[in-house]
């Protein structure tokens, strides 16, 4: 990660903007507080199912909702008499739009000549033919500013595809008739009578206000600015610390540089926009490592949860020492995860950190932690280690974790497999872990650019849904083939196997509606900006464009809404199976097919972990929308 964590790739779904996160009503059944700990807002994270609650489903008054969806209008108004003046207007905007955006990308290209014309050795650019200098010149730009190309296509791409759209013929005047959003939340207060409580659970995206014991908001003394998108690592290890510590505090979050604009207001205490930092008793401190030694040394983290060795102590020096590796394991990472090159002996540096960490682990058999139970030591390598085991196997085909596609790793690394299951059981990690996807495509925003090196596309396929590999489709095989997903915390001592599966599959399916539902609104207007242009100016973020508006008009949003609450009625009594397609309501299998599968297709890719869902929750939604959308 590079000095300041600027990050962001759903971040345009933030908290407080658009997303599953807008000033959203919180869920129906709330996590129960454990006596010292509070929240100012409710959590995000669904609690667990038990496993033997699946019995009594009957007794709770559930009933199966009528599959209804969208009904024409009869007589007049069946037809929007300015349907196709809008379409016309909207077309002639996309044209003008399209052409000023490929003006301005030949425009860049011509500018990237005049700079590099100076400094070229023109006799490697010569290709045959009358027009072979100035051909040759632009397939050097073309291929040396690979960004400009890509800009370039994606205008041409992008363009095609909203023109193609927009020439859609428009669809009747709708009404929806069912099942409405309020019947579905009705099922869902139903069913959240059966889940059990997990005490600890928050949200990192919306839980503006932590607080512990019995501190009061005035009495906070910590400030934590942090990255809305829940990307950052540094920040990742602060927040991970401040919970573990029960240090009370505010959160603020910030946009990261790839993915929007700073606050003006967190300039001004960090002009050069680097993330975390904190406001401690009025101070402002930047850095991470910095952080995290003023916190210790103003003494606040609760008595009885102190995890930093005191000063002059032989576990500071054997914690100090297993830092440094960490950051000599985040090096070897990077390197290989960046480089194009030298794919063997990267790959060494980066197992060679790995079998260190191992026997740093070994080293303390009382505890599976690198001091033997948790420190800072974790809040360090936490980020870190879960993002190289995701990026690892996504880019390289290399894997840190035990998965049913590969078993060496539990076989050479058994501690490092441990010592990941002690960190999923601890509710402050598993709120602020994210997943395979969300990292895979969080990175190269960050680092620049990730070299795959063509050993993991298999991998990288499947967690990517690409048609054709089996993912993001139901029913969903109950272990992910390339990335482990832990029981949810409240079934972690379950024996039985096979109930303790379905019961996990069964509460990250409710935990999923209930994010929709919390905010449907929000959401389908975030999903129809699949029918809209790309918003100007772009950020880096490939998945990121927070100045896209929604597109289509009130048919299309009315589709849209209603194949979402599809996707929820699913993810409620579907049960994880696929649904056959007479099970698709007639409206939405005989108008605008293409658009509201795109703008569900849309909102498919952009479902961030932890921001939005937990990482299985997130499984299941794109899973039912990639069910939904084929029928």
């Amino acid at each position: 990660m590079p000095t300041g964590c600027d990050t962001y790739l759903f971040g345009d779904m933030l908290r407080l903007h658009t997303g599953f996160c807008n000033g959203a009503a919180p869920l129906s059944a709330t996590v129960a507080s454990r006596p010292e700990t509070r929240s100012s807002s409710l959590r995000l994270m669904s609690p667990a199912l038990s496993a033997t609650s699946a019995p009594h489903l009957k007794k709770t008054g559930l009933r199966r909702l009528p599959r209804r969806a969208l009904e024409p209008v009869s007589g007049l108004d069946a037809v929007a008499p300015l349907a196709a003046v809008d379409s016309l207007i909207g077309i002639l905007g996309a044209v003008l739009d399209f052409l000023a955006r490929f003006v301005g990308s030949v425009l860049e290209l011509c500018v990237a000549g005049l700079v590099l014309k100076k400094v070229l050795p023109w006799s490697l650019l010569d290709v045959p033919g009358p027009l072979g200098k100035p051909v040759g010149f632009l397939y050097y730009i073309l291929a040396v500013y690979a960004s400009f190309a890509e800009k370039f296509f994606d205008v041409v791409l992008d363009g095609w595809r909203f023109l193609t759209l927009s020439a859609s013929p428009s669809e009747s005047t709708l009404r929806p008739i069912g099942p409405s959003w309020a019947e579905l939340s009705e099922d869902l207060e139903r069913m959240a009578a059966l889940r059990t409580t997990v005490p600890g659970l928050f949200s990192p995206s919306r839980d503006a206000l932590r607080l512990f014991g019995d501190d009061t908001p005035e009495t906070v003394r910590v400030v934590f600015w942090r990255d809305s998108a829940v990307w950052c690592p540094y920040c990742m290890k602060v927040q991970l610390f401040l919970e573990e510590s029960n240090i009370s505090y505010h959160v603020e979050w910030v946009n990261m540089q790839s993915y929007g604009d700073k606050r003006p207001e967190f300039l001004r205490i960090s002009p050069a926009g680097l993330l975390p930092v904190c406001e401690i008793d009025g101070e402002v401190v930047r850095d991470s490592d910095r952080i995290l030694k003023v916190l210790k040394r103003l003494g606040l983290a609760r008595q009885g949860y102190d995890i930093m060795p005191d000063t002059g102590s032989l576990l500071l020096g054997e914690a100090e020492a297993a830092i440094d590796l960490v950051y000599q394991l985040q090096g070897s990472w990077m390197s290989w995860l960046r480089s194009p090159v030298s794919d063997a002996a990267c790959r060494a540096a980066v197992e060679s950190r790995l079998d260190a960490v191992e026997d740093v682990l070994a080293r303390r058999p009382e505890g599976p932690f690198v001091l033997g139970k948790f420190s800072i030591v974790e809040c360090h390598l936490a980020g870190i280690l879960e993002r190289v085991a995701a990026s690892s196997a996504y880019f390289k085909g290399f894997f840190v974790r035990s998965t049913p596609s590969d078993r060496s790793a539990g076989q050479r690394w058994p501690r490092i497999q441990q010592w990941f299951s002690a960190l999923e059981a601890r509710p402050a990690f598993r709120c602020l872990c994210g997943d395979f996807f969300t990292h895979s495509h969080d990175l190269p925003p960050q680092l620049g650019t990730c070299a795959p090196n063509g050993k993991g596309a298999a991998c990288a396929d499947y967690i990517d849904g690409v048609p054709g590999c089996g993912a993001w489709l139901l029913p969903l095989p109950a272990e992910d083939p390339f990335e482990p997903l832990p029981l949810p915390l409240g079934l972690v001592e379950q024996n039985d196997g096979a109930a303790a599966s379905e019961a996990a599959a069964q509460s990250a399916r409710l935990e999923a509606a209930a994010a929709v539902m919390r905010n449907h609104d929000a959401v389908t207007s975030f999903a129809l900006r699949a029918l809209a242009l790309p918003g100007m100016p772009s950020v880096r973020a490939e998945l990121s464009d927070p100045n896209r508006g929604s597109g289509g008009g009130d048919d299309d949003r009315l589709l849209v809404d209603c194949a979402l609450r599809h996707v929820v009625l699913h993810l409620l009594h579907g049960g994880g199976r696929a649904p056959s397609p007479d099970e698709l309501p007639a409206a939405l299998r005989q108008s605008g097919g293409e658009r509201w599968r795109e703008s569900l297709r849309y909102l498919q890719r952009r479902v961030g972990v932890p921001r939005d869902m937990s990482a299985s929750a997130a499984r299941q939604l794109r899973a039912h929308i990639g069910a939904v959308c084929v029928l």
